[in-house]
């Protein structure tokens, strides 16, 4: 019982974010700025980079993934993995 109440209320902490990123996306009157945090990681050759899974990024993820793909640097010295890339879209 404890599992599906704590399950139902993630759902609706979703929902109210997703609703929050409308409101106040639908809301600006001249521009929107979007300000985006992901972690990068070096995986197999590949620099790959993933937004927290608990962010509004996350809804955005599969729309502005490319947007950050053009950023990505080609390679991480080993004492930075784990490294932050900030874009911010105007």
């Amino acid at each position: 019982m404890y599992k599906y109440i704590n399950k139902i209320s993630q759902e609706r902490q979703t929902y109210e974010d997703l609703r929050l990123l409308y409101v106040a996306s639908t809301r600006a009157k001249k521009t929107l700025h979007l300000f985006g945090h992901v972690s990068l990681h070096e995986d197999k050759e590949k620099i790959t980079c993933v937004p927290d899974k608990r962010s509004m990024l996350s809804f955005l993820w599969p729309r502005v993934a490319d947007l950050y793909d053009k950023y990505l640097p080609d390679e991480l010295p080993d004492s930075q993995s784990g490294r932050e890339l900030v874009l911010i879209q105007g």
